[in-house]
């Protein structure tokens, strides 16, 4: 079954599913967008953003100025809106809540892009075999955290993410793969067990 989803492409960044991304919101059309998917409840996906016009079926050809085309298999949320600044501009939390794959983009007289989409399952249950593996995960995870974080009160949103599988591969896809190629590839897996064996042997 389709649903609507708001696409925000970007060329540069990724959001997996239990990862939160902020974001700094400054284009009037993007402005709207968030008001209007809080309001709404539809959500938002970040879609991988191609320079180059590739419509095959795993990319969709959307109506954009410098990314023609986005991958198909997205991940979603509806924002939370952190804060609205003096300028206009805003900062949001995006949490991935869910993925889909594009099929069409819909007609709309909105200055933002919104397609159909249906929705993908997820298989989050651990396989016993991979417990050590997600442990070790967990464990380069915080280690990052301790290093890398400086500030308390965002350790204090990250920590209580490193709990669940899909939060803790989620989490460490976006803060310790550098590769969007890699980000996608994970994304795109819908068996939590396939996305640990990867990142261990692969990554």
């Amino acid at each position: 079954m389709s649903k609507k989803v708001i696409i925000f492409p970007l060329p540069k960044i990724s959001l997996q599913p239990g990862a939160r991304k902020p974001l700094n919101i400054f284009e009037p059309r993007y402005l709207k967008m968030v008001k209007d998917s809080v309001s709404r409840n539809i959500p938002i996906a970040l879609a991988f953003g191609l320079r180059e016009d590739i419509s095959d079926e795993n990319c969709l050809s959307i109506p954009h100025e410098s990314l023609p085309s986005v991958r198909r298999v997205v991940c979603m949320g509806v924002p939370e809106i952190i804060q609205e600044c003096s300028d206009g501009s805003m900062i949001i939390m995006l949490q991935g809540e869910g993925r889909g794959k594009l099929t069409k983009v819909e007609e709309s007289t909105e200055p933002y892009i919104i397609c159909d989409y249906e929705e993908f399952c997820s298989s989050n249950e651990l396989r016993p075999e991979n417990i050590l593996l997600l442990r070790r995960l967990k464990t380069q995870l915080e280690k990052w955290v301790k290093q890398k974080v400086k500030l308390e009160c965002q350790k204090d949103i990250l920590n209580p993410c490193i709990t669940q599988p899909c939060k803790i591969v989620g989490l460490y896809v976006e803060l310790m793969i550098d590769s969007l190629d890699v980000k996608q590839e994970i994304l795109e897996m819908s068996d939590i067990n396939e996305k640990i064996q990867y990142i261990v042997f692969n990554c």
